[in-house]
């Protein structure tokens, strides 16, 4: 993780960015490993993702996974972005 980036921010983005990365969800434990951060850092922002859609929990497993507050997010991406550009300029970098 780049040290310029805000700590924070860049954590609750590791959490998005791995959980849609899967199919299944993550438990806390597994989200820890997959970003290298210990599950009692994590908490604070699961349970903040979790209490505003961003994040959805499985209770059966304890499964987190992507919320659909993600979808709003998405849907505003698109509806006023040339994706076409977005693309070529990643694609450039």
């Amino acid at each position: 993780m780049n040290s310029e980036l805000h700590r924070p921010t860049s954590r609750v983005l590791d959490l998005l960015e791995t959980l849609a990365g899967t199919e299944n969800g993550l438990t806390l434990t597994e989200l820890s490993r997959a970003i290298d951060a210990p599950a009692s850092s994590l908490i604070p922002f699961v349970r903040t993702l979790l209490a505003r859609g961003y994040v959805a929990l499985n209770k059966r497993d304890m499964t987190y996974s992507l919320g659909a507050k993600n979808l709003m997010l998405s849907s505003g991406f698109t509806a006023g972005s040339d994706v076409y550009a977005l693309a070529q300029d990643e694609m450039r970098k």
